[in-house]
């Protein structure tokens, strides 16, 4: 089972900073305000979504508990298996990642080594410079040698620097962006989903560009996806890396789906019960009836006997439980229809939810299609 969460309705991933949420909200409202789309009532559900969905994701307490309800409602997503020219491409990666982190330890290990020797050159000549004229040419020469020392070993860690980094860039080169399993993209590195509208792209873009500064991969992915041919490209890898990317989804179940179908579920078993309650109550009611006229025939055949009297007061006694039973089955009756009602109506919101979200969805899309048209 699929589940439509908030972060679907803003187009922005689970793990997305405030600010990106922020800025999609505020991509979305302005798409689809009021005074933008006049006598339009399918923008003002989208903007009553988009507004029901940030002040879900702008509270943390409430943000929590959402994304503990998503937890409980979807699965694990299965893990992409990958393909025998990615598997040796992973294993090239891991290759060039080991030998990358050897020449980076060497690297640190060298420039240990430099420092060492820079602050022994240092010590020997400050006792060079204080020392008695007849060791100063001892202390000089072991100076220079540490100098020198220290000059090798620094041109070793330069050296051994460079190699890690071009191990590094091969083995990023292999590498197949996954993380738990899934194909990451730039979309990813955005915070937003595959499928944002370009608005949401492009304020994404406005509020991950402080960080591109410091961060190669906020700065690639702003440079990929506000570039149309760019971002063109980086969608066929998605197809090609992942092939289901392009097929269709099926639609998703909304949260107010799902808590319109567990409202209906619920008052159809409450209709279910209600109506067996009064099935047995009607039984025992026709079984009080038949009963009281039975008395009620044998009180008139006994009415001339000296049993006359007592067979009278049975007669009433169940006429009086008769009436009773009869009302309590009446009451049943009514509680069954009263419940079933509930049920119908319960059904119809149900099914005004879903023919609802469809046309959610085919808002989501003809904006999108029309976007990038």
């Amino acid at each position: 089972m699929t589940v439509v969460t908030h972060y679907d309705t803003l187009k922005v991933t689970p793990d997305a900073p405030p600010e990106v949420i922020q800025a999609a909200y505020k991509a979305l409202a302005q798409k689809y305000h009021p005074d933008k789309n006049l006598n339009n009532p399918e923008a003002v559900r989208m903007m009553q979504m988009v507004i029901a969905s940030y002040k879900v994701l702008a509270d943390d307490k409430k943000r929590a508990e959402h994304d503990a309800w998503v937890t409980k409602q979807l699965p694990p997503p299965p893990k992409r298996v990958l393909t025998p020219q990615e598997k040796a491409a992973e294993e090239k990666a891991a290759m060039y990642a080991e030998t990358a982190a050897k020449w980076a330890g060497w690297a640190v290990a060298t420039a240990g080594e430099a420092k060492t020797a820079r602050e022994k050159a240092a010590q020997a000549a400050t006792k060079a410079a204080h020392c008695p004229p007849s060791e100063k040419t001892k202390w000089d020469a072991w100076a220079n040698q540490a100098n020198a020392d220290a000059e090798e070993a620094e041109k070793k860690a330069a050296s051994a620097a460079v190699t890690a980094k071009q191990s590094a860039d091969e083995a990023a080169k292999y590498a197949v962006p996954s993380k738990d399993g899934q194909l990451v993209t730039l979309y990813d590195t955005l915070k937003i989903t595959r499928d944002a509208p370009p608005e949401v792209l492009q304020a994404a873009c406005r509020a991950m560009s402080p960080k591109a500064a410091t961060d190669p991969a906020v700065a690639k992915a702003i440079e990929h996806l506000s570039d149309a041919q760019k971002k063109a490209a980086h969608d066929a890898w998605i197809r090609e890396k992942d092939p289901t990317a392009a097929a269709p989804a099926p639609r998703k179940s909304t949260a107010e789906e799902l808590e319109a179908r567990a409202r209906a579920d619920k008052a159809s078993n409450e209709a279910k019960a209600l109506t067996a309650v009064a099935d047995q109550a009607d039984e025992k009611a026709v079984e009080a009836e038949r009963k009281f006229r039975e008395a009620a025939e044998t009180a008139k055949a006994k009415a001339a006997t000296k049993d006359g009297p007592a067979w009278k007061t049975w007669a009433e006694k169940a006429q009086k439980e008769a009436e009773q039973e009869r009302a309590r089955a009446k009451l049943a009756a009514a509680k069954a229809a009263d419940a079933r009602q509930r049920a119908e109506a319960a059904f119809r919101e149900l099914q005004s939810s879903s023919a609802a979200a469809e046309r959610d969805d085919a808002m989501w899309a003809s904006s999108t299609n029309m976007a990038t048209d």
